[in-house]
């Protein structure tokens, strides 16, 4: 899960979309700080530990709340709007075809 909402944030990254939260786990959030540099995740991102372990979420400036700053989600070309619906849409695919490969 936690690739999987990496994957997410690197494509916010990528195109330019701020990135405001990073967790794994529903809240309750057990743990959250700040990331210290931009190697990874873009600096002054919170990262989170919630206590329900059954998923993860990334939270992008703009996506749910009306914010007027530069890089929100909605002043995204069609690409930027769309790479992470369709690397997920890739994901899941190539995930079920290996699981069903197993059997």
């Amino acid at each position: 899960m936690a690739l999987h909402e990496l994957g997410h944030a690197l494509a916010a990254k990528k195109n330019g979309v701020k990135l405001k939260e990073y967790a794994i786990g529903f809240p309750p959030r057990i743990r959250s700080f700040k990331a210290k540099t931009d190697k990874v995740l873009p600096k002054g991102t919170k990262i989170s530990i919630g206590a329900i372990p059954l998923g993860g979420f990334v939270r992008l400036q703009g996506e749910h709340d009306s914010d007027s700053k530069k890089a929100i989600m909605v002043q995204q070309a069609f690409w930027g709007k769309n790479a992470d619906f369709i690397c997920r849409c890739c994901y899941e695919l190539a995930s079920c075809f290996l699981w069903f490969l197993q059997f």
